[in-house]
């Protein structure tokens, strides 16, 4: 890595490089620190993962969004160079600063650039690095992967055969949900930077064609940003006025098709928190499993899981408190 940085920039110019703590990702990050300006280098062995990244960039780009601009890919396409824009990122400014009208108004930013990023930019869906769309299959992916890594690892006693059936059912249903625009994926607070005041996009190279309700739900529904209910419905009304202005829709088909897909992102993140917490020990996920499990409550307390008992009752049995108190233990 360190050889790539010195012939692009110049082994006189470049005065140190930091490693970067990793996060969920296998990649290894780094800072640069050249003149008075510093860049982040990132190494990944995932050519293919590389190859999508740079290309999101290039439309994003092109699109005047806020996201990073690649400099410098190495000849193996494993190192690149790209804009830096800072460790701050809108969860931790949640944190610290709590649930303040500037910080709101920094989430309306996100999400007004984000109904931008989806909707106007022309994205080349063969360079998709996964799947090319959030169809059914990927759907299936995702519940699978919550039954996988964290229903079986309670030990839940449940009709196998009919929760197989009832997730064929819901990703069918998600799949002929429209608007289908570019899908970020992973939106959430630790993958938008604010500098200047600004949002920034970052991590966004596993997106694919989908609902677009699907960044929304993640935002607003991040575990460890426990959004308040209040918050969550303006800033729902205020992107569903902001895609409006872009394209044509049936806001109440919309925003109700928005509280399945919310499910779906839920399941998903649980998932994700029993392989990266449960199986790899990753302190940061484990200790995220309770808030995720109090994000089912709040979303049976709001909607309704018409069609579906067996994954109803799955969902009362996984939130029982005693399950809660041995993940906070």
């Amino acid at each position: 890595m360190i050889e790539f940085v010195k012939n692009y920039f110049g082994e006189d110019k470049l005065i140190r490089l930091e490693t970067i703590a990793k996060a969920g990702s296998d990649r290894e990050y780094a800072r640069a620190f050249v003149g008075d300006k510093t860049y982040i280098v990132c190494e990944s062995s995932n050519v293919r993962e590389n190859e999508t990244f740079f290309s999101f960039s290039k439309t994003f780009a092109e699109n005047n969004l806020p996201t990073p601009i690649v400099l410098a890919v190495n000849s193996s396409k494993t190192i690149y160079i790209q804009d830096d824009f800072g460790d701050v990122n809108l969860l931790s400014l949640l944190l610290e600063n709590g649930y303040t009208n500037e910080m709101k108004s920094l989430y309306k930013k996100a999400i007004k650039s984000l109904a931008k990023l989806q909707i106007q930019s022309k994205i080349n869906y063969n360079d998709c690095f996964l799947a090319k769309q959030f169809d059914h299959y990927a759907v299936l992916a995702d519940l699978n992967y919550f039954k996988y890594y964290f229903l079986d690892f309670l030990q839940i006693e449940y009709n196998k055969y009919e929760l197989n059936k009832e997730f064929e059912q819901l990703s069918y249903q998600i799949e002929k949900m429209e608007p289908h625009y570019f899908m970020y994926r992973d939106f959430q607070g630790r993958n938008i930077m604010i500098k200047n005041e600004i949002p920034h996009f970052i991590d966004f190279q596993g997106g694919m064609k989908g609902p677009i309700q699907y960044d929304l739900a993640s935002l607003l529904w991040q575990a460890k940003a426990e959004i308040p209910t209040e918050w969550k419905n303006e800033l729902l009304q205020f992107y569903i006025e902001e895609v409006s202005t872009i394209i044509k829709i049936n806001k109440e088909e919309f925003a109700n098709d928005y509280a399945t897909i919310v499910l779906i992102r839920l399941l998903q993140v649980l998932g994700a928190y029993g392989l990266r917490g449960v199986i790899e020990n990753r302190p940061h996920f484990l200790s995220s499993i309770p808030q995720g499990l109090e994000n089912i409550i709040e979303w049976k307390q709001t909607y309704e899981l018409k069609n579906f008992p067996i994954l109803n009752e799955i969902l009362t049995a996984i939130t029982q408190p005693d399950i809660i108190q041995k993940f906070k233990q």
